[in-house]
């Protein structure tokens, strides 16, 4: 059960796109938030996405000058 949240964590995170905020409340109808956030942090820790403040993220978006962000 865990890996198959896991999963769609992922695959929501990656369905955004490059340079798009991901936020905590994206993920309010599933109801282990434990995983969530765990998922979340995983995929802070190997680079696919950046955590821009608590509860929110971003999808980084790689050109020929390295990662961009959204303005604040």
């Amino acid at each position: 059960m865990t890996e198959s949240i896991a999963t769609l964590v992922k695959n929501r995170v990656f369905a955004k796109g490059q340079g798009e905020i991901i936020t905590i409340r994206d993920f309010d109808d599933i109801p282990e938030n434990d995983i969530v956030r765990k998922t979340l942090s995983r995929l802070t820790q190997e680079d696919k996405i950046k955590r821009l403040a608590n509860g929110i993220y971003i999808v980084p978006k790689v050109t020929a000058f390295g990662i961009l962000t959204p303005p604040p």
